[in-house]
C-alpha cells in the first residue's frame, strides 16, 4: 500500500509540474518562446521588470544586422530605419542599464549574427566612477561571447537551464503566467516586437507633474553625486566595434531646458558640458568607425513650452514616440524634421556647439519666463535665478 502511494503522489506530482510547464509555456509571460496563439489574450505581460531576461532571447529569434542599446530615454527609437529590406534590427535599450551591459549586448548580437551597425544612446550617468560595473538583476553569463572559454561556456549552459527552469517551472513564473492570462490588470507600458516601449501616460501624469519629478530627480542626483567621470567602458565598447567593423553611433541624449537648468542650479553645469567632450574626445580615438550625434542645439526642442501636449519630451528626459521616430529619420538622413538640429560632433566642431547649448540653458529663464519660475518653485529656489 505505502508503494501505491508513493507512487500515485509521484504521477500526481509530475502531471502537475508537467501542467505548471505547459500553461507557462503556452501563456510565456516573459516572451521567451515562439507564441502558438492558442488563445486570444487581451493584455501582455509587462515585461519591464524582466527586460533583461527577455531581450536576449528576442535577440536571438531576430538575428539583427542592427542594433540600438542605451537606457530607457532610447526604448522609443525605432530602429527599422537603420535596416535595408532584407536586414533585421532591434532596439535593446534597458532601464538604468550600465555600459559594460551595452558592450556585452553588443557581444551577444555579434556573437549571433556579425552586426553592421549599433546606435548608442547614452546618459552621463553611466559614467560616474563605480557604475560602469553590472547590475543586480543582469545575468552576464545568459550572454553569448564570440570566444568564450570552457567555464564561460559550461556558466551559459548553466544559466539558460535557470532561465528555463524559472520561467517554465517555478511559483513567479506561474503567478505570472495566470495574471497575464486572467487578471485584468492595465499595463503602464506597450511593448513591440522590435524591441521598443512606451509608457501610457495620459491626463495628470502628462504634462508638469513629470517634468517636476525629473526636474527634482536630476537636481538631487547632480547635488549629490559630484563624482569624476570614468571613460574606461565606452573606449572598450568603442574599440570592440572598431575590431569587428561595426560602425559605431554614439548619441548624446538631449535634455529639455528646464532639466538643463536643473542640472546648473545644482552647479554642474561645467561637468555635464566637460562629460560631452569628453566623450566627443573618446569617440575620435576611433574615427573610422564611430560617429557622435547631438541635438541639445535645437531650440524648438529643448525651449519647448511643458504641458500636456509636448510634442518631443514626455518629462524632460524622455522623448514621445513622434520624437524618437524623427529622431531616427534624422539619423538615418531621411526627411529630418526642420526642427531637429542633428549635429555631427568632432574636436573641431565641438566648442561652438557646447558654447550654443550653454547659451540654449541661459536663455531658457527669458524665453520661457513662465516655467522657469516652475523650475525654481519645483526646486524650492524662487529666490534665486540659477546659479
Amino acid at each position: 500500500m505505502y508503494r501505491t502511494y508513493l507512487l500515485m503522489s509521484t504521477v500526481f506530482a509530475t502531471l502537475l509540474a508537467l501542467m505548471v510547464v505547459v500553461f507557462c509555456f503556452f501563456v510565456d509571460p516573459y516572451n521567451l518562446y515562439p507564441s502558438l496563439n492558442f488563445y486570444e489574450n487581451e493584455q501582455e505581460a509587462d515585461l519591464f521588470y524582466h527586460l533583461r531576461l527577455h531581450k536576449p532571447y528576442a535577440m536571438e529569434a531576430l538575428k539583427p544586422d542592427h542594433l540600438i542599446v542605451g537606457s530607457s530615454r532610447s526604448a522609443r527609437l525605432p530602429p527599422d530605419s537603420l535596416a535595408a529590406n532584407d536586414e533585421q534590427s532591434y532596439n535593446a535599450a534597458l532601464p538604468g542599464v550600465t555600459l559594460r551591459e551595452i558592450r556585452l549586448l553588443v557581444e551577444h548580437a555579434q556573437a549571433i549574427k556579425p552586426l553592421k551597425s549599433v546606435l548608442i544612446g547614452i546618459d552621463y550617468y553611466m559614467f560616474r566612477q563605480g557604475y560602469s560595473s553590472i547590475s543586480a538583476h543582469f545575468e552576464a553569463a545568459r550572454l553569448r561571447k564570440i570566444q568564450p572559454t570552457i567555464k564561460q561556456n559550461l556558466a551559459h549552459y548553466f544559466q539558460r537551464f535557470e532561465d528555463n527552469w524559472k520561467s517554465l517551472l517555478s511559483v513567479d513564473a506561474l503567478i505570472h503566467a495566470w495574471e497575464t492570462l486572467y487578471v485584468k490588470v492595465e499595463s503602464q507600458r506597450n511593448y513591440k516586437s522590435d524591441g521598443t516601449w512606451e509608457a501610457n501616460l495620459d491626463g495628470p501624469k502628462r504634462g508638469t507633474w513629470l517634468f517636476s519629478m525629473l526636474v527634482k530627480q536630476k537636481y538631487q542626483d547632480f547635488t549629490q553625486k559630484t563624482d569624476q567621470l570614468d571613460m574606461a567602458e565606452l573606449n572598450a565598447l568603442l574599440k570592440f566595434c572598431d575590431d569587428h567593423d561595426i560602425q559605431a553611433w554614439v548619441l548624446i541624449s538631449p535634455l529639455h531646458a528646464s532639466v538643463m537648468n536643473s542640472v546648473n542650479m545644482a552647479g554642474q553645469w561645467p561637468q555635464y558640458i566637460d562629460w560631452q567632450r569628453q566623450v566627443i574626445q573618446v569617440s575620435s580615438t576611433y574615427s573610422n568607425s564611430a560617429r557622435v550625434f547631438a541635438l541639445e542645439n535645437s531650440p524648438n526642442l529643448v525651449l519647448e513650452a511643458i504641458d500636456q501636449d509636448s510634442r518631443f519630451f514626455l518629462d524632460g528626459v524622455h522623448y514621445t514616440s513622434q520624437a524618437g521616430r524623427q529622431i531616427m529619420a534624422c539619423l538615418a538622413g531621411s526627411d529630418c524634421d526642420s526642427t531637429i538640429n542633428l549635429a555631427t560632433l568632432n574636436n573641431t566642431n565641438s566648442t561652438p556647439y557646447l558654447d550654443a547649448v550653454t547659451g540654449l540653458m541661459e536663455n531658457y529663464r527669458h524665453s520661457n519666463a513662465r516655467d522657469f519660475a516652475r523650475v525654481q518653485k519645483w526646486l524650492d529656489l524662487s529666490a534665486q535665478a540659477g546659479r
